[in-house]
């Protein structure tokens, strides 16, 4: 490829234009064109990443105890993994949800079209009981999840991570921008 003699600025800047123009999917198919863009690809990601913790979507958390309740979190760090294609976000403060008698879970991208767009399919939902005694739990669907923490049998969790299909998360945040 020609571009081997270019600097990792400007190479940068075209993997940037490239997301403008054609979206984040064609980012991940460019990558294979040589070794210097293939290596700048996974850069440019967590540059796109550091511009929108936290800004513009969140997680939702829809939970009962007798009265549908919503709780929006929104992680402060996302980190990309390339060999995973996950997008792994942590929270600074650990809200406590209860999860007796459920708590499902969503990725929301505009808060005040979230009530009427949501469908049962898109939210991730937790079961009561967890019989799982670890301080930590990973719940997860179709390769995305959401990490708890939780002490012994109390009937609240932290959500203290989440994993996210990195090209899915990316071509949302674009297509709600």
């Amino acid at each position: 490829m020609a571009t081997k003699n270019l600097p990792n600025e400007v190479v940068s800047n075209i993997l940037r234009n490239v997301i403008k123009v054609s979206g984040f999917k064609a980012l991940f198919k460019v990558r294979h064109l040589c070794k210097q863009w293939n290596s700048l690809v996974p850069v440019v990601i967590q540059d796109e990443l550091s511009k929108v913790d936290g800004k513009g979507w969140s997680l939702l958390a829809a939970y009962s105890d007798n009265k549908l309740k919503w709780h929006y979190l929104n992680p402060f760090q996302l980190t990309y993994n390339d060999k995973t294609k996950i997008i792994l976000g942590e929270f600074q403060e650990f809200p406590s949800i209860p999860i007796k008698p459920y708590v499902c879970f969503a990725l929301v991208f505009d808060h005040k079209k979230a009530s009427k767009k949501l469908k049962y399919k898109d939210f991730w939902g937790l079961p009561w009981p967890i019989n799982n005694k670890q301080s930590e739990i990973w719940y997860e669907k179709e390769g995305n999840g959401v990490c708890f923490r939780r002490e012994s049998d109390d009937v609240n969790v932290q959500v203290v991570g989440l994993k996210i299909d990195a090209i899915k998360f990316l071509e949302y945040l674009q297509q709600s921008v």
